[in-house]
């Protein structure tokens, strides 16, 4: 008994559009077919249900990106080199994710996730992140805590798994000089050492308040040259050929990031920032993988 279904629009004479399902069924007499019968049915109102929550998803996964930068940009605005970092770290980390053959999907989850990797931070007191000069043994003990504050202030939290991996090992190098946990080569999660080289990477090409930033070409020599120490070295080999191909997602001129002091907002904590943001709207999956270099912890 053969059946087939299938959907299509039509278009009526006043113009206006209508979605209909056609199903027919072939009729057999003995094993030969004697004709077909088919049903029409005006499933208008379901398409156009359809589209209304498609759209809606929509709007709600963009408000669930917006908050993650507004999440992001809250816990860095007591950082004056703060600019626009958290979007080029966005976009270097999604450009290097699909050069290493990830999905477009999963790419954008990363390059996302990615926003939130100096969460941490929001603990850092401000004397130590404007510091001007090299830190102190203490300062930089603080400092180095922000991998761990930010993983414990969004583990738990569903849908900021892949986030909270990130931001714990972004700092770990390929041959376990990192922090905080020391991991080496492939015991650290793929996506962290793809954000460490895209963190990096801007990181040296804009201006800090200790150094003036360097060209693209003179940071990306830089990241090659830690390949195999600071960095994973296909993720370096990702890096060389997106600007080898000029497909790199960074400025071909180096174009200082002049610092803007920001405001110190009053009392600024893990829980008010999360009464104020509420939980994701969606659920991400997990990927994995870290390491930075630069500075006062960037």
């Amino acid at each position: 008994m053969l059946f087939r279904s299938f959907e299509y629009r039509v278009l009526s004479r006043s113009g206006e559009v209508y979605w209909v399902r056609t199903s027919s069924r072939a009729v057999f007499e003995g094993e030969r077919m004697v004709g077909l019968r088919a049903v029409l049915m005006d499933i208008t109102d379901r398409k156009r249900a359809e589209e209304a929550l498609r759209e809606s998803e929509e709007r709600l996964l963009r408000a669930h990106d917006e908050t993650v930068v507004m999440l992001a940009a809250a816990a860095e605005a007591h950082d004056p080199t703060t600019g626009r970092h958290l979007y080029r770290v966005r976009a270097v980390t999604r450009a290097l994710a699909q050069e290493l053959g990830y999905s477009n999907e999963d790419a954008q989850e990363l390059g996302l996730a990615a926003v939130l990797h100096d969460i941490g931070k929001i603990r850092v007191p401000d004397s130590v992140l404007a510091t001007p000069g090299k830190l102190t043994v203490q300062e930089w003990e603080v400092m180095k805590q922000h991998t761990v504050w930010g993983s414990e202030f969004l583990a738990g939290r569903s849908g900021f798994e892949l986030a909270a991996t990130i931001a714990r090992s972004h700092h770990e190098r390929w041959d376990g000089s990192g922090y905080p946990d020391g991991l080496s080569g492939e015991d650290i999660p793929e996506a962290a050492t793809i954000v460490a080289v895209a963190d990096s990477l801007d990181a040296m090409t804009n201006n800090r308040p200790y150094r003036a930033g360097r060209s693209v070409a003179a940071a990306v020599r830089e990241v090659a040259a830690c390949s195999g120490t600071h960095f994973s070295p296909r993720v370096v080999e990702a890096l060389m050929r997106l600007y080898k191909e000029k497909r790199l997602p960074v400025s071909p001129r180096h174009e200082p990031n002049h610092a803007v002091p920001r405001p110190h907002g009053p009392g600024r904590t893990e829980q008010a920032v999360l009464a104020i943001v509420g939980p994701p709207s969606s659920e991400r999956r997990k990927l994995r993988r870290p390491n930075s270099t630069d500075g006062n912890g960037g």
